[in-house]
């Protein structure tokens, strides 16, 4: 028992590592008042549907906000934290109690999870993001739709490849 909570505290930390660095190496700035788009969705996808919902949570909030902070972006960092937060956990409880890693019910949670992503960014310019527009929002959030299908992609690639293998850590 003990064994298996620190196996997966473990876990969480590797993936709040791979969130951290997915976010951090492949950035494209956006347009009208900050933010990119970067990869680690991906991260935070695997790990939800990996370890669950709270682990998805941890490592994608706190993964992403450290990216925040440390690029340039830390007026970003609690809307990040909340929102990446609720994305993970989101995420985790579409794809609990499943024997495969990949199903209909986990994409379906992504979808969602990433429209969450969307309307919560699209909120939070207007606190973050002095003299945001409608128009800069709607820009950012049409961006941001790429920033999901990019982790929805990566995720069922790499999701997909651990069913075929048989590979589980639960």
């Amino acid at each position: 028992m003990k064994n298996t909570k620190i196996r997966k505290m473990t876990y969480t930390a590797m993936f709040t590592a791979i969130v951290f660095l997915l976010t951090t190496l492949v950035q494209i700035p956006m347009p009208l008042g900050g933010g990119y788009i970067n990869l680690g969705e991906a991260g935070i996808y695997i790990c939800s549907v990996m370890f669950g919902p709270f682990s998805g949570a941890f490592a994608g909030g706190v993964g992403a906000a450290l990216a925040d902070i440390s690029t340039g972006y830390a007026f970003w960092a609690l809307p990040t934290l909340i929102i990446k937060c609720a994305e993970g956990f989101i995420v985790g409880k579409f794809a609990q109690n499943s024997s495969k890693y990949i199903r209909a019910k986990t994409n379906l949670g992504m979808v969602i999870a990433g429209i969450v992503m969307i309307l919560a960014y699209f909120c939070s310019r207007f606190i973050v993001v002095a003299g945001n527009t409608v128009q800069a929002s709607v820009v950012a959030a049409g961006m941001n739709v790429f920033q999901i299908a990019a982790g929805i992609i990566v995720a069922n690639i790499v999701l997909a490849a651990f069913d075929k293998a048989k590979f589980k850590i639960k």
